[in-house]
């Protein structure tokens, strides 16, 4: 959610720049936007990275955790088959 949040900022500031630049407005708001929208796009770049992270993390857990429980003897199968019911 947070991340649509931010893109629909950053597209505000990129149709508010083209305006800008259609009705000649002056330079001090263009180089407000245009910091505005480096800064947005930097943190949607962070928050999608971040996103990518944690993803990769509990992929690491759950592989992990099925790797010991195989190891302590438990059917992998029967457990991959709970799991899609939970879905």
């Amino acid at each position: 959610m947070i991340i649509e949040h931010v893109a629909k900022a950053y597209e505000a500031i990129s149709l508010s720049l083209k305006r800008c630049s259609r009705d000649s407005i002056n330079s001090d708001l263009l180089d407000a936007l245009e910091e505005a929208r480096e800064n947005l796009r930097k943190a949607l770049d962070e928050l999608k990275s971040v996103q990518s992270d944690d993803r990769k993390f509990y992929d690491a857990i759950l592989k992990y955790s099925l790797s010991k429980k195989a190891e302590l003897g438990d059917n992998i199968s029967d457990i991959l088959r709970f799991l899609e019911q939970v879905k």
